[in-house]
């Protein structure tokens, strides 16, 4: 009929699920950024801060018997709590944060399944430390915006163009960078707010310190569910920091319900496969078994969140324009 319009839904949550699994079926080449990733943390040499760690908490307990209560120096937390939080933290290999940063451009990674066959350096200078991390977190952040970026392609246009990510990788990865440059800033008020407090009254400053890390996990979890397609909004809608926050945000808003189905079975499908990887890791072969699950698996939810957030997406900023179906005048 003349007039007659038909606007196509915007896709669910499942089948939002399907296409992201479907693209990597049909791209398994995809998988080789994870798979490789993986195979470069197992032969690479393990790099730990164990002695740095004992300083510190020789340092804490030190702090914590002239103050007379260890709840007072870090946040109410207990002497038990920091140093079993200490002892794990000296165990980690930094090297595994090629693939975590705060905004979450990474190459997804299972190195956690097998503790490698390098051998195992230390750190015991606090400056070499921190000029490794942030090495590490400026690779680690490149290689997720390659990774990122070739899904973007095949999520928003269907096909990869390596000429394209060429010219593009460097905007995402300055994009990301100022984001995670923004929630260092904000971090560093905070923590230079209580240390100012401090000085004044050392009580007071505990109460604040206790209060932000309550206020942490709300705040935390609200910028978890607002924040989700920051990454999407980047690599798929081609936005930067502020309007990829702002783009993130009306997507969450514009379809709330449906966002928290995704990010819920998001997080309950890659969770529950890492025990599943996990338990793989213990058997002959298992690790193998577990690193390339690991890869599919987080390629296709990622995947998955991408389409999400380019049906919504235009739909927030731009409406789809209607299919009119003409009837009778289509031979005018």
């Amino acid at each position: 009929m003349r007039g007659e319009i038909a606007v196509k839904a915007a896709p669910g949550v499942i089948d939002c699920l399907s296409e992201g699994f479907g693209l990597v079926t049909r791209h398994l080449w995809v998988t080789f950024f994870p798979i490789g990733l993986d195979v470069l943390l197992y032969l690479a040499p393990r790099i730990t801060a164990q002695p740095l760690v004992e300083q510190f908490l020789a340092s804490y307990r030190q702090a914590a018997a002239e103050v007379g209560d260890p709840s007072l120096v870090v946040g109410g937390a207990d002497l038990q709590t920091v140093e079993t939080f200490g002892r794990t933290f000296g165990e980690m290999n930094f090297l595994s944060f090629l693939g975590w940063n705060p905004a979450g451009a990474v190459v997804p990674s299972s190195a956690g399944l097998s503790t490698g066959v390098g051998a195992t350096l230390t750190i015991a200078s606090a400056g070499d430390f921190i000029l490794l991390l942030l090495c590490v977190q400026l690779v680690g952040l490149f290689l997720g915006c390659l990774y990122l970026g070739v899904l973007g392609q095949l999520v928003r246009d269907g096909r990869a163009n390596l000429r394209r990510l060429a010219e593009r990788v460097g905007s995402y990865w300055l994009t990301f960078l100022a984001f995670i440059l923004l929630l260092v800033g904000v971090a560093l008020a905070v923590s230079l707010t209580i240390a100012v407090l401090a000085v004044v009254s050392l009580s007071l400053a505990a109460f604040l310190s206790a209060a932000l890390t309550t206020a942490a996990f709300f705040i935390g979890l609200f910028l978890v569910i607002y924040l989700f397609f920051f990454t999407a909004a980047v690599v798929v809608g081609e936005r930067g920091p502020l309007d990829g926050i702002r783009s993130s945000f009306q997507t969450v808003r514009g379809s709330f319900w449906p966002s928290i189905g995704l990010i819920a079975l998001t997080l309950l499908i890659g969770q529950g496969m890492l025990v599943i990887w996990w338990r793989l890791a213990e058997a002959p072969g298992g690790v193998l078994l577990g690193v390339v699950g690991n890869a599919y698996v987080a390629s296709g939810l990622t995947a998955a969140t991408m389409y999400f957030y380019r049906s919504r997406a235009l739909r927030a900023v731009a409406p789809p324009k209607p299919v009119v179906e003409r009837g009778d005048d289509a031979s005018r």
